[in-house]
């Protein structure tokens, strides 16, 4: 996983590429170049993060500055042209927008996928810990240090039903200082 401050570089690139686009896209490239095609590189950084939202509000506001980079230009006095830039961005601002969709779907998926992972190595952990023959005390003790420990649990304490029903403590666990 990136970290807190991966992640915000990550969204400062892809706040300066979108930025650095639309200005190439408004005083560089005549109408007519695809000038979406560029604003899929930010797109595409957003497979790097881990927010769902960010691929979204990046294919919005791509869209939306495909868009102006159309609108701010003059138009050419060539119709066909004209035609050809209009259909080019009319294009790209949908394939920005689906591709956004996309992407999300992925990072939804990715984040799902890192949650699953992390569930069955906690509890690979866990059953590896309960291994063998172990009294009552020796097994609650053994789960509660696995599970405090993966966790970062700070304090923990776990109970066993007796027959009569009444809880017992068999395990406890706190960080830093005793546990038995």
């Amino acid at each position: 996983m990136i970290s807190r401050a991966g992640n915000r570089a990550v969204y400062g690139m892809v706040g300066v590429l979108v930025a650095v686009i639309l200005v190439v896209d408004l005083f560089l490239l005549p109408l007519g170049i695809p000038a979406w095609s560029l604003y899929l590189l930010p797109l595409v950084l957003c497979l790097l993060t881990w927010r769902p939202s960010a691929p979204l509000l990046v294919g919005c506001v791509t869209a939306a500055f495909n868009v102006a980079g159309y609108l701010l230009k003059p138009l050419p006095t060539d119709p066909e042209v004209l035609l050809t830039a209009q259909l080019n961005r009319t294009f790209g601002f949908f394939t920005l927008l689906v591709i956004g969709v996309v992407i999300r779907q992925f990072v939804v998926a990715k984040a799902r996928a890192a949650e699953t992972s992390w569930v069955e190595t906690g509890l690979n952990l866990l059953l590896a810990r309960l291994q063998g023959e172990q009294p009552i005390g020796e097994l609650g003790q053994s789960a509660l240090s696995a599970l405090a420990h993966y966790v970062e649990a700070p304090v923990g304490a776990i109970y066993a039903r007796q027959e009569s029903g009444e809880l017992v403590r068999c395990g406890t666990f706190a960080r830093g200082g005793a546990h038995g």
